[in-house]
């Protein structure tokens, strides 16, 4: 029986495919994104190291680095939208993405540029609104 459950368990994670597939970097994290129907698809508004409609998600990181809260006040963002953050573009409320903002959220703070990288997130965090840049 032992054999058996472990045996399940291991034909569980193989048929869920990306979902249980560790994100390693932004094709992985868009493919998450596709296969969980997560609309509007978060690459619409954000790349990685640079800014589109929304922030880059190294400026991101990187202004979230060490903040406490910092994954719950993310998911929130995500699921709910806002504005005022990053400048004055509306961030579209995903409630779509509402089971899966743990995953999308560990990802993006994972990220830690460096070099050119990190001086470009690092502008992106200068250009916001001065409150929001000094409420770290």
């Amino acid at each position: 029986m032992h054999f058996t459950l472990k045996a399940l368990g291991l034909g569980l994670v193989m048929m869920s495919g990306v979902a249980m597939a560790e994100i390693t970097d932004f094709d992985s994290f868009n493919a998450f994104v596709k296969e969980k129907n997560i609309m509007p698809e978060c690459s619409t508004c954000h790349a990685v190291d640079a800014k589109k409609i929304g922030p880059s998600y190294n400026a991101v990181a990187l202004h979230y680095k060490d903040k406490e809260g910092a994954a719950a006040e993310l998911a929130k963002k995500i699921t709910e939208g806002g504005s005022g953050v990053w400048g004055p573009a509306m961030m579209t409320p995903n409630a779509s993405a509402k089971d899966h903002t743990e995953t999308l959220v560990k990802w993006i703070l994972s990220l830690n540029p460096e070099g050119d990288a990190k001086a470009d997130a690092e502008k992106e965090i200068a250009a916001m609104p001065k409150a929001e840049a000094k409420a770290e």
